[in-house]
């Protein structure tokens, strides 16, 4: 499995290269920004130490969405609980949730928001799964750095848990689910405007393995009724 932190809109040059710097300490290489410049100024070359070479391969999107195409599986991190979830999960839960999932997605990604004020409540509901941080106070807070160490370290530990390859007929079927369910709900009088079209969505990103398979052939088998009867 390949894991990759996307930090949305950092606006701290030093944030940036503590990223790189972390990731590059507990063994990961893959960071991605959304609409930023903050990398390319010195000062993030300068915090990020011995790790300019995680720096040097930074890709940049210009919109998350772009960056969440591109993923099996997506965690967005929030300093508090809103009302766009009905589910948050504590960091130290999520290496056990990759490894449950190890064997049938191939790209997972973290994504943090902005050092003021986070992820917007329309990027919270764009990802699949969120994780907060459990803090005895909740002021001062982390700062962006801080809260990609943690998760970084986490995820080292679990490593051995979550796996590294995926075989290539499984890489994505969870992905391939979600795009396969979001295409028959509105068929049956489920818009995206619909809270359980929302709710279905988000226990969809909770399934096993054996699930997916099954998942997929209820989907294929639904897909063909409808199909039949237009």
């Amino acid at each position: 499995m390949n894991m990759h932190f996307i930090l949305v809109e950092p606006a701290v040059p030093e944030n940036i290269g503590a990223a790189a710097r972390a990731l590059k300490t507990m063994g990961f290489n893959s960071l991605w920004l959304v609409n930023t410049k903050a990398h390319l100024d010195p000062k993030a070359s300068w915090v990020a130490h011995a790790s300019n070479d995680v720096l040097e391969e930074v890709r940049v999107f210009d919109r998350l969405e772009d960056a969440l195409a591109e993923l099996d599986f997506s965690i967005a991190t929030s300093a508090k609980t809103r009302v766009v979830r009905q589910e948050y999960y504590m960091a130290d839960d999520i290496p056990g949730i990759l490894h449950e999932k190890s064997g049938f997605i191939k790209h997972a990604g973290i994504i943090f928001g902005r050092e003021e004020y986070g992820l917007k409540n329309d990027e919270l509901k764009q990802c699949d799964i969120i994780s907060r941080l459990p803090m005895h106070t909740s002021y001062p807070s982390l700062n962006l750095g801080q809260a990609v160490m943690i998760y970084a370290y986490l995820f080292s530990s679990g490593r051995n848990q979550t796996g590294e390859t995926t075989p290539k007929q499984q890489a994505g079927e969870l992905r391939a689910l979600k795009n396969k369910v979001e295409s028959i709900l509105p068929l049956i009088d489920l818009p995206p405007s619909t809270n359980i079209y929302r709710r279905i969505l988000e226990r969809l990103m909770h399934v096993t393995q054996d699930d997916v398979h099954l998942l997929h052939s209820i989907s294929n088998e639904i897909l063909k009724k409808l199909s039949d009867k237009s």
